[in-house]
């Protein structure tokens, strides 16, 4: 895929994976929430535009509300660790991430967001 259209497909692939797991069964979801996950953390390595990090977010707390909840909190922490790094660019796809996380998720996500508020203050 030339670098040039690679943004307009993560695009298109976030917005119809939305709607895929709005309209999906909590069964189908376990079974490959992992990999799912696991593919929307590495679209957040690159430093995707404004778009695509609250789609990444959006997705994400979709995600972890309708399957399983139990990656939440490793997801969570390994959001935090890029937060502690000097990657500026990860860093504020990271904010969006976790801000959608919390705001969707609320009290799932449990004790985890006093670390993140103290990361996000010296950020």
């Amino acid at each position: 895929l030339p670098e040039n259209k690679r943004p307009v497909f993560i695009y298109e692939w976030l917005y119809f994976l939305n709607k895929v797991l709005l309209a999906a069964q909590k069964n189908d979801i376990r079974e490959c929430q992992s990999r799912i996950v696991e593919q929307l953390m590495q679209q957040v390595q690159y430093g995707p535009g404004s778009p695509i990090r609250t789609l990444i977010g959006r997705n994400l707390a979709t995600l972890f509300s309708v399957g399983d909840p139990f990656l939440l909190f490793n997801t969570i922490n390994r959001r935090n660790d890029i937060l502690k790094s000097n990657d500026e660019v990860a860093k504020l796809a990271t904010i969006v991430v976790i801000g959608a996380l919390y705001e969707h998720l609320g009290r799932l996500v449990g004790r985890s967001y006093e670390e993140t508020v103290q990361l996000l203050v010296k950020t």
